[in-house]
């Protein structure tokens, strides 16, 4: 069983291929070599890369909400005024910050160098422990629209 496959390294690290399938593997590596390379956007220079922002959207629950008792308000009152004071501390930015009641939902940009500072910078104010937060990297939509008319440009 094991003697019959081979491993194959090429696009995509460790594919597992049964030796009946050698060959059609091979034939479809011919094929893509010889294809025309795709154009990738080019890529800035350090300098000229924005900081990383992130938008963090907690979500708590109705039982936990801040309009349901003065706890849950005095608590997220405080996890909040921490985001602010922590967050120089962990090299990042809190940009702006909004809420959705209805949803009970509430949503920070924090610039900072990644989101792993991000993360830290949750844990270290409370924030996970008001509900389910989750940390997306995030750019603006005109960056993205450039990034694809030069994709474009190129492919042309």
């Amino acid at each position: 069983p094991w003697s019959r496959l081979a491993l194959v390294c090429r696009a995509n690290p460790l594919i597992l291929v049964a030796r009946g399938e050698l060959r059609r593997a091979a034939q479809t590596r011919a094929r893509r070599d010889r294809a025309e390379p795709l154009a990738r956007p080019t890529r800035a220079s350090r300098s000229e890369v924005p900081a990383v922002l992130h938008m963090v959207v907690n979500t708590h629950t109705a039982e936990s909400c801040p309009y349901r008792a003065p706890e849950n308000s005095q608590a997220m009152t405080g996890v909040m005024e921490r985001l602010g004071a922590l967050a120089k501390e962990y090299e990042a930015e809190v940009k702006g910050a909004w809420g959705n009641t209805a949803a009970h939902r509430m949503f920070a940009l924090i610039e900072a160098p990644n989101a792993h500072v991000v993360n830290e910078l949750v844990e270290a104010t409370g924030l996970i422990a008001r509900g389910t937060t989750e940390v997306y990297a995030v750019r603006p939509l005109a960056t993205i629209q450039k990034g694809l008319e030069e994709m474009a440009a190129t492919a042309h």
